[in-house]
């Protein structure tokens, strides 16, 4: 797979990539055969909403950052969500919580726990009027075919008040020796550059490249 970087603005990105249609029907049907496990989608459900899991670093460091204006967050909205794990600490938090995914594999530990999550991506919560204070995008904006129709879409589906979280991969935590953390979220690089290479990364970010497609998409 033919890697590209951009000698004006650095960004990274794979020189090939799906089509937008093969890329829907990848994410519904088959993504998760690439990630095959013993376990029941139960049983990666209760691992990945452990205390000691992602889904609630990254709620603390929403809660963290957000501080006195946490308590004003009435409804999280996910796109990408998966098996709804990200959203799990906010229902636990008492807020209204819906995900919107095309894998409807993985839904059901999720829905059993009393997670709305719906069938469709960024254009069906475009289009579904569902006013939220939290949209998180977390681990989806480098799987996308277009980044800049991707936020823009957002950005129209968002009201003026509404705080969007993104976290992607950064190429830049794939440099640093193993034994240290990242000083934001705590998680430990794996320096596995060829495995971060990988088919369903269209886009390697650093925080200057995602800052600059964010801004010039109206968000701030």
């Amino acid at each position: 797979m033919p890697t590209q970087v951009c000698k004006s603005c650095g960004l990274v990105f794979s020189g090939l990539c799906m089509t937008v249609d093969f890329a829907a029907a990848y994410y519904q049907n088959d993504a998760h055969l690439f990630k095959a496990t013993d376990a029941t989608v139960d049983e990666l459900f209760q691992r990945r909403i452990a205390p000691d899991s992602y889904a609630w670093s990254r709620h603390r460091f929403v809660k963290k950052t957000l501080g006195s204006d946490y308590d004003k967050i009435r409804t999280v909205v996910e796109l990408g969500c998966g098996d709804g794990c990200n959203l799990y600490p906010y229902h636990q938090d008492g807020k209204k919580v819906i995900g919107f995914d095309l894998d409807q594999n993985r839904f059901a530990a999720g829905q059993r726990t009393g997670l709305d999550l719906r069938v469709g991506g960024v254009d069906y919560f475009a289009l579904s009027g569902i006013r939220t204070d939290l949209v998180i995008l977390s681990h989806v904006l480098e799987h996308m075919h277009d980044v800049d129709q991707t936020l823009g879409t957002i950005r129209d589906g968002l009201s003026g008040n509404t705080y969007l979280y993104i976290e992607v991969p950064g190429i830049e935590g794939l440099i640093k020796p193993m034994d240290e953390f990242s000083g934001v979220d705590g998680y430990q690089t794996s320096n596995d550059l060829l495995g971060y290479l990988q088919f369903e990364h269209n886009f390697c970010f650093d925080l200057s490249t995602l800052t600059a497609f964010a801004e010039r998409n109206g968000l701030k």
